[in-house]
């Protein structure tokens, strides 16, 4: 079932990018949909490449708000609350060696959660 909506969303918002893409796209949109971004704002945010370091995706928000390239001006010089979201999204089963010395060095009270998964169309 979920193959099937991630199939229809990739052909309905993006089907000019690849599987990988989209999903490292679909799987920013539902992470912060808590804070309402638009697309730019969530594309923005998309690190995935070559020597991300196992990040796929990084925002930071300042007392609920988004924080742009350009937002040093526009930031108050104290912040109640400040929020980094740090994204992985995999669509396939497994560990690489290096996602593996991450999550080896991540303490139980470092990690945000953890999620057992069932691999859906996996490799």
């Amino acid at each position: 079932m979920l193959e099937r909506i991630l199939e229809d969303q990739h052909r309905k918002l993006a089907p000019d990018k690849n599987r990988d893409d989209f999903f490292t796209f679909f799987a920013a949109d539902k992470a912060l949909q808590d804070w309402d971004l638009d697309n730019d704002e969530i594309t923005d945010g998309i690190v995935d490449g070559a020597h991300d370091c196992g990040i796929d995706g990084i925002w930071t928000f300042v007392d609920e708000g988004y924080v742009t390239a350009d937002a040093h001006q526009f930031l108050p010089s104290r912040a109640g609350k400040i929020e980094l979201v740090i994204l992985q999204a995999k669509n396939s089963c497994g560990l690489d060696a290096q996602e593996e010395a991450v999550g080896s060095a991540t303490s139980g009270r470092d990690a945000v959660g953890h999620l057992n998964c069932q691999c859906i169309g996996g490799e």
